[in-house]
């Protein structure tokens, strides 16, 4: 669960990153890997909390 805001700066971050990768480290591991933000979808839980649910694409270096 998220307030409102920070979903807003989460959700900012994936409009940036939908062709610009980041780097991100998966949970239990210690490498970072690079991805995209191919979609997302917000979700209101009522008194200003919200969810997020995000799909990442990991992008690879040609």
């Amino acid at each position: 669960m998220l307030e409102d805001g920070q979903a807003d700066a989460i959700e900012a971050f994936f409009e940036t990153h939908t062709k610009t990768a980041f780097l991100w480290t998966v949970p239990l591991e210690i490498v970072q890997r690079k991805w995209i933000a191919v979609d997302w979808s917000r979700g209101y839980l009522g008194a200003d909390l919200v969810s997020l649910s995000a799909n990442l694409k990991e992008v690879f270096d040609l």
